[in-house]
């Protein structure tokens, strides 16, 4: 009868350890998603900030933020998917060679359809890659 005793308390620290690290599996999970979801919304915050203005790529305003997007970009590449990351460098590059288009400085069609089309598509990959299911889709 003493066996049943140890068999049962044994068996309760196996299921308890089981629980412990699946639970801190699925904690980890959520923290990591939660930094994307922040870093992800970080990013829209920057890009914003390039979206429907005249730019003048010689101006201090747009030298911050320029480098704003190289430190999002930075970081991007630590969390975010390499179909995200794709997507991003095709928009960097579409927004770098309009900067370099204009041989004044002045772009005023940089947030232009296609640049749109693009951005849309990273924010599109970000929701998918950060939120449930449910909520992932906007429509228009």
């Amino acid at each position: 009868m003493n066996w049943l005793g140890t068999f049962g308390a044994l068996a309760a620290a196996v299921l308890g350890l089981l629980v412990y690290f699946k639970q801190k599996e699925t904690d980890r999970a959520h923290q990591i998603l939660a930094e994307r979801r922040s870093l992800y919304l970080e990013y829209a915050e920057v890009m914003a900030r390039h979206m429907f203005s005249v730019i003048d790529v010689n101006s201090s305003q747009h030298l911050e933020r320029r480098d704003a997007l190289n430190v999002i970009s930075s970081k991007l590449a630590v969390v975010a998917t390499a179909e995200i990351l794709k997507k991003h460098r095709e928009l960097l590059a579409l927004l770098r060679d309009k900067e370099l288009g204009d041989i004044e400085g002045i772009v005023e069609d940089y947030f232009d359809p296609n640049v749109q089309k693009l951005f849309d598509d990273v924010l599109q990959q970000m929701r998918e890659d950060a939120l449930p299911e449910e909520i992932r889709y906007v429509s228009r």
